[in-house]
């Protein structure tokens, strides 16, 4: 049988794979005022892309997913806090 990325160890290796290009990608930007941020934006675009590796079609349905996951996640991306649903989307 063909493993698919939804397995852990393929889906963690896809993600690994994207994290240096997600932080190349990402252009300095100026100071942000207001809350601190706990996280950058290449961590919620790759929130995102581990969303649609799982075949997840809509953004509550990959919040879902990443919420059910959430330790695997925080160690993966190195996050701080867990950005809320509202910063997800």
């Amino acid at each position: 049988m063909i493993a698919s990325a939804t397995d852990g160890g393929h889906l963690e290796a896809l993600v690994r794979m994207a994290v240096p290009v997600l932080q190349a990608a990402q252009t300095p930007q100026p100071p942000r005022r207001g809350a601190k941020r706990w996280y950058t934006d290449w961590q919620i675009a790759a929130m995102g892309l581990i969303g649609v590796l799982a075949r997840r079609q809509t953004k509550s349905a990959q919040y879902r997913y990443l919420r059910q996951r959430r330790r695997d996640v925080v160690l993966l991306l190195g996050l701080v806090r867990w950005p809320s649903r509202s910063t997800y989307f």
